[in-house]
């Protein structure tokens, strides 16, 4: 029988609607226009409340309440449109999802009427027109997924009112009112209808939190990220230990690394190795590499076994003897190098200038990239790969890729920067000294040529690299942080340490409303180690220095176990600047070590909003599916349950199932009605006497001597047999129904 309830709403039902609107007024205009967040709820409120009242008068008239939907839909879609349209630089979008970084009139005035025609539509609808307490949650996700993807969360006050508003309005929802002579059939269509609407619902919500962009105060990133998966983050390459890249990751908010360990390390002591470099800026584009400087040279550990600490000693030694008396006065006030080796300092620059390192990896990469430490001058690795080569940019690959999970060991320089002798020779003619150093025999040809090569490297690597991401700020700024320093070392100190000076903290949640440096140098000021790089590097480039973005890997205290060895993931990834220096070669700076790290005690609130959520959406699968719950557990826990509460329990669910079918009120359907509706309508007789004379013998008899034994096969049985009733029900009136339309089309055609 078709049934024909019609949902009834009275006008006491009212404040608790408004209520319910207002709250979710409040929570997104916090989130969009808190400057003005007064003036904007108030106008919200009523709009949303005008739409509720527009949609509930046509409640009867569903004609007219679709042409209502279509035409604010149509002024929904024209404000957008308009909105595309900047002004003052920035569109519709970038007021909605930045956080009320500032307010236009405009701009508000077209959020609140797209907001309130969705929010007051919505709640009319799964209010009086198909009531459903799950979809009604629906207009509260608005506000929480803004605030999670932009404004940092909404504060616990506004989540609590938000839920009150909710509670408040499904707990007095429209009801459905059948007539008494109705046989109330349960459609299992409109249950396949609200489970498509749930995950159609979902999936709209998780598209949403992963493409909305969001700014700099996402309390819960991390999580989001991880669920939702974003390109770009800067641990996106460091997964897996690839080939060369073209180009450099950048800090898009996905930087949530996957903590596989990727190599295990074998070193000395804690220090920065390199993996690759990139020479030219591109803004959001990130860091790409210069072709011009891509060439590697296989010759190349013949020509790098010399050491600054080295140079320094024989410089000074040959001074001291007699030889370079043109330099002797400048050599005489240089010490010798200072080196740190194993824990120890050692000051004689002729004894352990060198270490070992090896490398095991471990993630099944099998790549030709080889992973070392700045100044390495030796590798030994399995000869299947061929020759190894290695670029101007300090970065070393091999002919072949290395097997899955191969090992090389390598060796390196230890230098520490010797101050005193890189200003010394910015007072003179580098090229010069050496070549004089190399006539008198102090150094050796092939050593000279090599100096005087990786100088020559870097004039023409500063020439060919500095225009590419430089602006007039950065210039500028560098004069600043450089203003009376004259020796390029101090010049990279102080840039080092200007980040810790200037407010600058290390953020891993951070979420750059613009990936750019400019950005993060003068507005932001909040990042992670690409950002502080790419900074360090543009000013260092700035400042007269030949600087260059390097990315590596972070061998530090953390990830040293045990055995002694470094395990490192790609939560270790590390980009830093190196710059070179007369004497020297290149030094790596890294602005991270002054900076303070942004820890995660902080993001309480972004608990309280997941926890929230989380809490939502189960509330809202347990409302759905609340009656197959409500079975499962029954017949879990029927066994457990003693004789009266097993005869309680089954008698009372038998009740409700013969209610459904005639339209009765369960509470006042005596037992009597339930055997005679489940007798006559499913032709379950001997089911319905067995489970109505236990009830009878319990709330009638002694109360103890009830057999409980089949109560719950024989429940089973009239529960299926309701179902088959009811899709016979349905098939029946389908089937007339197109008999009917059938026939009516066929008189048509006789007549």
């Amino acid at each position: 029988m078709k049934n024909k309830s019609k949902p009834i709403f009275i006008t006491r039902e009212y404040p608790a609607v408004f209520l319910y609107l207002a709250a979710i007024s409040l929570s997104l205009m916090y989130v969009i226009s808190r400057s003005r967040i007064v003036v904007c709820t108030v106008a919200m409120t009523v709009f949303s409340v005008g739409v509720f009242m527009l949609f509930y008068a046509l409640r009867r008239h569903k004609g007219f309440a679709a042409l209502a939907a279509l035409a604010l839909g149509f002024v929904c879609m024209t404000l957008l449109h308009m909105g595309q349209y900047t002004r003052g630089g920035n569109s519709i979008m970038d007021y909605i999802f930045t956080a009320s970084s500032f307010f236009d009139p405009f701009f508000a005035g077209a959020s609140i009427v797209i907001f309130s025609a969705v929010v007051g539509f919505t709640c009319c609808y799964f209010l009086v027109y198909s009531p459903r307490p799950c979809f009604l949650m629906l207009p509260s996700f608005i506000p929480l997924i803004l605030s999670a993807r932009t404004a940092g969360g909404l504060p616990e006050g506004m989540l609590i009112f938000m839920l009150a508003g909710f509670a408040a309005s499904a707990a007095v929802m429209a009801h459905p009112e059948f007539p008494a002579e109705n046989i109330y059939i349960r459609d299992k269509r409109s249950a396949r209808e609200r489970i498509g609407a749930v995950l159609t619902a979902g999936a709209v919500l998780a598209g949403l939190l992963a493409v909305i962009p969001r700014s700099d105060e996402t309390p819960q990133g991390e999580y989001l990220d991880n669920v939702f998966s974003e390109t770009g983050g800067y641990y996106a390459a460091s997964e897996r230990l690839t080939n060369f890249l073209m180009s450099s990751s950048v800090n898009t908010g996905a930087n949530s690394p996957q903590g596989n360990l990727l190599f295990i390390a074998k070193a000395d002591a804690p220090m920065t190795v390199v993996r690759w470099a990139f020479d030219e800026y591109y803004g959001s584009d990130g860091w790409r590499t210069s072709r011009e400087f891509d060439t590697g040279y296989a010759d190349w550990q013949s020509t790098a076994n010399h050491s600054s600490a080295e140079l320094v000693y024989r410089l000074k030694n040959s001074a001291e003897e007699g030889r370079l008396e043109e330099y002797a006065g400048l050599l005489e006030d240089v010490p010798y190098s200072v080196n740190y080796i194993s824990g120890q300092y050692i000051e004689d620059g002729t004894d352990a200038l060198s270490a070992d390192m090896g490398i095991l990896i471990q993630d099944g990469s099998q790549t030709s990239v080889i992973i070392h430490p700045s100044d390495t001058f030796k590798l030994n690795v399995q000869w299947y790969s061929g020759r190894s080569f290695r670029t101007m940019r300090d970065e070393i690959f091999t002919e072949s890729n290395l097997r899955s999970n191969a090992s090389y060991s390598l060796s390196y320089f230890t230098d520490l920067p010797n101050e005193e002798f890189i200003k010394a020779v910015e007072k003179i003619d580098f090229e010069q000294l050496i070549a004089d150093a190399a006539e008198e025999n102090v150094i050796t040809n092939s050593t000279a040529n090599a100096l005087i090569d990786e100088r020559d490297f870097a004039e023409r690597y500063r020439e060919v690299t500095y225009a590419r991401g430089m602006t007039e700020n950065i210039e500028r700024l560098a004069e600043e942080i450089t203003a009376g320093l004259d020796s390029d070392y101090d010049k990279a100190l102080a840039i080092e340490r200007w980040f810790g000076e200037s407010g600058f903290v290390y953020d891993m949640d951070f979420v750059p409303a613009v990936v750019d440096a400019e950005y993060f140098i003068f507005d932001s000021k909040t990042g992670i180690c690409s950002d502080f790089a790419t900074a360090a590097t543009l000013i260092a480039r700035a400042a007269g220095l030949t600087a260059r973005y390097t990315e590596g890997f972070n061998l530090s205290e953390e990830v040293l176990e045990e055995d002694g060895l470094f395990h490192v993931t790609d939560a270790q990834a590390h980009a830093v600047s190196s710059i070179y220096m007369e004497g020297f070669g290149w030094m790596l700076i890294d602005p991270t070590r002054y900076v303070p790290v942004v820890n995660d005690e902080e993001g309480g609130s972004g608990a309280i909003l997941l926890c929230v959520v989380a809490a939502g959406i189960i509330a809202v699968v347990v409302m759905i599916f609340r009656r197959q719950l409500s079975e499962l557990l029954f017949a879990a826990a029927f066994p457990l349950r003693k004789p009266k509460s097993k005869i309680r329990g089954v008698y009372l669910r038998t009740r409700a199932l013969a209610a459904s079918i005639s339209g009765k009120n369960p509470d006042s359907t005596a037992v009597g009605e339930v055997r005679d509706i489940i007798t006559r309508t499913l032709s379950l007789p001997r089911q319905a006497n067995r489970i109505c004379d236990a009830a009878d013998e319990l709330f009638y008899g002694s109360g103890g001597t009830a057999e409980t034994k089949g109560l719950l096969r024989c429940y089973k049985q009239i529960k299926k047999m309701k179902r088959r009733m009811r899709k016979c029900r349905i098939s029946q009136a389908i089937s007339r129904r197109w008999r009917s339309r059938c026939s009516f089309l066929f008189s048509l055609t006789a007549a």
